[in-house]
């Protein structure tokens, strides 16, 4: 029975790291994605702000 309650534990504790794990991928993934959607509008500002100067 001791065995046993340890295994359980053990896959517990696994199944929590593998969550662990996987959450902070997406955060990441999500954080990468945010900074490159940031870094894309920033270029377009700039790009439409030059444009305009350019135009006017």
């Amino acid at each position: 029975t001791v065995h046993s309650q340890n295994n359980g534990s053990a896959t517990k504790y696994s199944g929590r790291k593998y969550f662990g794990v996987f959450f902070s991928a997406v955060i990441s993934v999500v954080i990468q994605i945010f900074l490159f959607m940031l870094c894309h509008l920033f270029l377009i500002s700039s790009y439409f702000e030059t444009s305009k100067k350019l135009f006017s």
